[in-house]
């Protein structure tokens, strides 16, 4: 547009037309606007662009801080170089990273090899800090120059937009004034005006005349806007209803396509296109019949043909599944339903498409579960059945139906408690509320269930084992599976196996008692043997008689020798071989051992000789008897097999962790040795090295078999070289535990035990029937230095006192078959020498009468139960001492009195400790354990009793059990013990029976009390 000056009419003056002025103002006006809006533009751009890269910087130091902190702990420098690596790779903009530790020492960085402007570099640290402690640091250098400068050229660029904007708007602006003017309102009437009347002519001619021009102008236009609103409005409406057509279509699941009447694609929406897997534009004007295989793609034509000719449907209005075909030439199975729309007088179709390939594949896979389910139930050799709820069948497989006789057809449907499980084992009604088959599906749980019976059609019946699991549908309870096995075969080969399990036992015990029997029989009278052998060398003997007393003491000491084999080895055959746990001294164990094989060893003209390693242990925790017994036994053997040169024995050892040692013991000798021939069944039961008829060594052939076993059960192992004529070597490896010194306990001596003088070894006879009272009074009185042997009842005692010579008799006076007091007048009436033995009562019994009534029948003395060791010593030297009178002292177990606040009844841990004072600490388990056993036998003769109102059974087994409840600190036991003793001995049976009731559960609480003693010390032990 070109601007020319005008000149006012009448003045002369040249000034500028409007229309330049407005331009000229427009101009200007762009220009600061635009100036003005780019500064704006440049300032919040730039601002932006600083946060972001503060903001940005920050998360990154953050980040690599985080990330970073093991690598700068262990200042791992590939570590950090790997990290920079990454992080350089990801943040173009950052121009250098580097590490610094807490000295300020760089430990990795990288820098770009661009050097950038300095004023675009911005610097951030970061300190890092693990756990409150800095590590060092990292520097991270930004270049911002590109970013600044992408910001300018943005704000050049904004700013030319504005101003061009801004001077095309003033130019547009400045036309419009100009056409406004005159000439444009004439042109646009005359347009306008023939647009509303529907002349569409180009030629037209400008009024003259402005005022009607203007209203006419306003006319048309008015008339011109009321047709364009009608207009857009019926536009509006149309648009919104194609918009929700083509969201409906868009996206609705199923592929929606629509064919014209020749069959051709018009349309396919985007779940058609995902479907058959083809862009709508590739098939749009393609014949149907492209997305379907034969026979469908024929088929089709004719269909179409049929309706268009006949107007008879086949297909439009159903569905049906047909196979479809993808792009890619795969078929698929789908649902396929065709409706018929017109619009005017033409026909569409439109199909509805659902692939149905995932329901198909689940549809196959049902199928073939259940025809495999079928095979399953139908093969499976237990038989199965399913209930509903109400405990009708729903289901047999033919296994459980010929085990009980019936058709399947006859059982669906059926109650199944009332077909085969109506009645009990024994035949009484089987109540379908007490069946456990029942209850799992009213409680919802799994019933398994081995001792009842099904009942076949036939009306008999055969044992089952059965497992009921509840069926759950929506998880709520529907039903029952109830799987069974006839178990008759099972149940008769466990009737079986439990006849010859008694048998077994039966066995057992018949051997065990052939054993005690063996044991009482022979080593009774065999230490009898050896006391009178050891009388008679006390005697003055001529030459030919000591050597044949010694040679009978010899002999005798050798079956003693082989009883104690045989009877070992049977304990380890039973698994009653018990073992101890005490602290011992390793080298008086070895001393021990040298001492008794000496004097045999000096006989025969041999060294003897033993070492303990410098470096192993002194003192021990184990069983030292056994092991004493294994060494004792290889050292022994190789003395009997060495004629010349020696025997050594030799212990190393290495200290373990946790207060555990492990020892080696070996024994070498320069005897025979033994044949290769013999060495695999040297630790054979009855395997002799001299296996001649008449052996020069003797011997059972158990020895070595009982050391390998007691090793064995210790923990260790053993083994053994040798070769014949050139010595043998026997070891074995145990582990032990160790202790401090001041743990172990010196053993006995005949002449100093405990720090009390005994003037000589006292060998008595202990008639008790109560095995632990027996127990416990034997081992005290050992643990004295005393020899014990014990019996069971008086007929023992007075045989025994008969054959062997005792210095005292410790006699109770309630035994079977023959009591204390009978068995006294039996020993007072044998030959002279015999019947002078003092005998001592021991005695529950304190009433009045019982003291004069035991004096009377000839005993010596009595002391009351229980009995602590002081007063049985006490007696025993009053009894085998210089000074002993006649009189009779009552004496009771002395003890502190306690209140019943002072002391558990159930079980008073001080009478524990005072009986492991008077015997051993190290037995005090097995004492224990045989209390509790004999307190279990004796409660179940106890209930027998009561429920059969047997007072003199009562009596003889609360008497019994008073006293070594009392021992073993079960107070409440000994009370009612003694209590229901007393009712039975005043024939009292309300009372006896009413207070017999009490001891089983007084008995249960003591042995339960016991039992949680057991536990600590076998815990601390």
């Amino acid at each position: 547009m070109k601007f020319a000056k005008q000149t006012t009419s009448g003045t002369g003056d040249r000034r500028w037309s409007l229309s330049r002025q407005v331009l000229l103002g427009f101009g200007v006006a762009a220009l600061i606007i635009g100036l003005l809006f780019g500064e704006l533009e440049r300032w919040l751009e730039t601002s932006e662009l600083q946060q972001q890269i503060h903001e940005q910087s920050r998360r990154t130091a953050a980040l690599l801080a985080a990330v970073s902190v093991d690598a700068m702990i262990t200042e791992d420098q590939p570590l950090l170089e790997t990290i920079i690596e990454q992080v350089i790779e990801n943040n173009p903009a950052i121009h250098s990273l580097a590490f610094e530790n807490e000295d300020g020492a760089g430990l990795a960085r990288f820098v770009r090899d661009r050097a950038p402007d300095p004023a675009s570099l911005l610097t951030f640290s970061q300190d890092i800090v693990f756990r409150g402690e800095r590590f060092g640091r990292l520097i991270i250098d930004w270049d911002v120059g590109p970013a600044y400068r992408k910001v300018e050229a943005h704000v050049e660029k904004t700013r030319v937009y504005v101003m061009v904007s801004l001077l095309v708007v003033m130019l547009i602006f400045t036309a419009l004034i100009d056409w406004l003017a005159l000439r444009p309102i004439r042109r646009i009437l005359r347009r306008l005006t023939e647009l509303t009347e529907g002349n569409l002519r180009q030629d037209f001619s400008l009024p003259r005349h402005a005022a009607r021009e203007l209203a006419q102008l306003g006319d048309s236009v008015n008339l011109l806007a009321g047709t364009w609103q009608a207009r857009e409005e019926s536009r509006a409406q149309l648009r919104d209803r194609e918009a929700h057509y083509d969201a409906v279509i868009s996206g609705a699941i199923d592929g929606i396509i629509t064919i014209d009447e020749s069959g051709s694609i018009s349309t396919l929406n985007p779940a058609a296109e995902q479907i058959f897997g083809y862009a709508a534009d590739e098939v749009t004007g393609r014949n149907i019949d492209c997305l379907m295989p034969e026979p469908y793609h024929g088929e089709h034509a004719d269909y179409l043909g049929a309706y268009l000719a006949t107007g008879r449907a086949k297909i439009i209005g159903t569905v049906r599944e047909v196979t479809g075909l993808r792009k890619d030439g795969a078929t698929f199975p789908m649902e396929l339903a065709v409706s018929e729309v017109r619009l005017g007088d033409r026909r569409m179709f439109v199909g509805m498409v659902r692939d149905v390939t995932e329901r198909s594949s689940a549809r196959e896979m049902l199928d073939r579960l259940r025809r495999q389910n079928e095979l399953i139930l139908n093969s499976a050799g237990e038989g199965i059945y399913g209930l509903d709820s109400r405990g009708l069948t729903t289901f047999v497989n033919p296994a459980a139906a010929r085990m009980i006789g019936w058709d399947v057809e006859d059982l669906i449907g059926e109650p199944q408690h009332d077909i085969l499980h109506h009645s009990r084992p024994d035949g009484s009604p089987y109540p379908r509320d007490e069946c456990p088959i029942y209850a799992t599906f009213k409680d919802g749980k799994v019933h398994h269930v081995a001792d009842e019976v099904f009942w076949r059609k036939d009306g008999s019946s055969f044992p089952v084992e059965y497992v009921s699991t509840p069926i759950r549908e929506n998880g709520e309870l529907a039903g029952a599976v109830v799987v069974f096995r006839d178990i008759t075969e099972r149940k008769a080969a466990e009737e079986a196996l439990r006849l010859a399990k008694e048998q077994a036992e039966a066995a057992n015990r018949s051997k065990a008692e052939f054993l005690a029997v063996m044991s009482h029989e022979i080593r009774t009278p065999l230490n009898g043997v050896l006391g009178l052998l050891g009388l008679l060398q006390d005697m003055e003997l001529g030459t030919e008689q000591e050597a044949y007393v010694s040679s009978a003491r010899h002999s005798a000491e050798s079956l003693l020798e082989i009883i104690n084999d045989v009877l070992d080895f049977s304990k380890i055959e039973a698994g009653k071989l018990q073992f101890e746990k005490t602290g011992f001294a390793l080298p008086d164990l070895i001393d021990s051992v040298v001492e008794v094989l000496t004097p045999r060893a000096q006989a025969k003209g041999i060294g003897l000789s033993a070492e303990i390693a410098p470096d192993a242990p002194r003192y021990l925790l184990g069983d030292p008897g056994r092991i004493r017994q294994v060494l004792l036994n290889l050292a022994d053997n190789a003395v009997k097999f060495t004629e010349e040169g020696g025997v050594s024995i030799a212990v190393t050892g290495v200290e373990m962790a946790r207060g555990r040692a492990r020892l080696h013991f070996e024994v070498a000798d320069t005897g025979v040795g033994i044949a290769q021939s013999q060495q695999d069944e040297l630790f054979s039961p009855f395997s002799t090295l001299d296996p001649s008829y008449t052996r020069k060594f003797g011997g059972t052939g158990l020895g070595l078999v009982i050391c390998k076993r007691l090793v064995e059960m210790m923990g260790g192992e053993i083994g053994f070289s040798s070769a014949s004529g050139d010595g043998s070597r026997f070891w074995f490896d145990v582990e032990l535990g160790t202790v401090a010194p001041e743990a172990v306990r010196p053993e006995p001596s005949e002449r100093f035990v405990e720090g009390r003088a005994v003037a000589r070894r006292v060998r008595i006879l202990l008639a008790e029937d109560n095995p632990t009272n027996s127990l416990v009074a034997k081992v005290s009185l050992e643990r004295a230095g005393h020899q014990v042997d014990t019996v069971g009842d008086g007929a023992e005692a007075v045989e025994a006192v008969r054959r062997f010579p005792y210095d005292l008799v410790l006699m109770d006076v309630s035994m079977p078959e023959m009591d204390g007091l009978a068995a006294t007048a039996a020993i007072r009436s044998l030959p002279e020498g015999k019947a002078e033995i003092p005998i001592v009562a021991l005695t529950a019994h304190a009433m009045k009468g019982d003291r004069e009534k035991i004096l009377a029948a000839g005993m010596n003395d009595y002391l009351t139960k229980p009995v602590t060791r002081e007063v049985m010593l006490e007696a025993i030297e009053r009894w085998t001492g210089k000074g002993a009178g006649p009189e009779a002292t009552d004496r009771e177990a002395a003890a502190p009195a306690k209140t019943e606040r002072d002391v558990d009844r159930d079980l008073d841990i001080m009478s524990l400790g005072r009986l492991a004072a008077d015997t051993d600490p190290a037995v005090l388990p097995d004492l224990i354990r045989s209390f509790l056993a004999d307190a279990g036998a004796r409660r179940e003769k106890i209930l027998e009793a009561t429920r059969r109102r047997d007072l003199e059974t009562l009596e003889q087994e609360t008497h019994a059990l008073g006293s070594s409840a009392f021992t073993f600190g079960a107070l409440r036991v000994h009370d009612l013990a003694r209590e229901v003793e007393a009712a039975c001995r005043q024939k009292d049976r309300a009372r006896a029976l009413r207070l017999a009731e009490a001891l089983p559960e007084a008995i249960a609480a003591s042995a339960a009390a016991l039992d949680d003693y057991l536990r600590n010390i076998d815990g601390t032990s």
